[in-house]
């Protein structure tokens, strides 16, 4: 059996650009050699998307993160990763949020999903997950982008539920 939990705090405020997110909240099993691929849409891309890395974010928390390789995330066919975790090996246990990088079982990952991957005036991206040899939930994603659609400090959400 699995369990886990997370609490997400969403807030604004006058002083910070808005923001329209995008929660996927279906807990997803994927066995060895799949995949799962969903759309989010009903946004729209602001310019800041080619020069600034926190105009699009995507968090990230799956279960079971250990090191065998295959693992990946994908927006828009291109591939998701940093230092901390290699593109086909993003759930290894080690997350690039926490002061202590490794958890065993748990990734909770923040990547920056701009210069190139959202453009300025995108209305809807395709996230796509993939395993090799590996076992792993999907818990969540958030998606957040900062929206010409929304006012300064104001917020848009989305919430999928599968």
């Amino acid at each position: 059996a699995n369990s886990g939990w997370s609490i997400v705090v969403i807030y604004s405020s006058p002083e910070t650009k808005g923001r329209q997110l995008y929660i996927y909240d279906t807990l997803r099993y994927l066995n060895h050699g799949q995949k799962v691929t969903f759309n989010v849409e009903n946004f729209l891309a602001p310019q800041d998307v080619l020069t600034d890395p926190q105009a699009v974010r995507l968090t990230c928390f799956v279960g079971e993160g250990d090191d065998y390789v295959g693992d990946n995330i994908r927006v828009n066919d291109y591939y998701l990763s940093d230092t901390v975790n290699p593109w086909n090996n993003v759930w290894n246990s080690r997350s690039n949020v926490s002061a202590t990088a490794s958890s065993d079982g748990i990734d909770l990952d923040t990547y920056a999903a701009g210069n190139g991957v959202i453009r300025p005036g995108d209305i809807r991206a395709e996230v796509s997950l993939g395993t090799g040899s590996d076992v792993w939930n999907l818990v969540y994603i958030i998606l957040s982008f900062r929206s010409e659609k929304s006012a300064a400090g104001l917020l848009g959400l989305t919430l999928d539920t599968g």
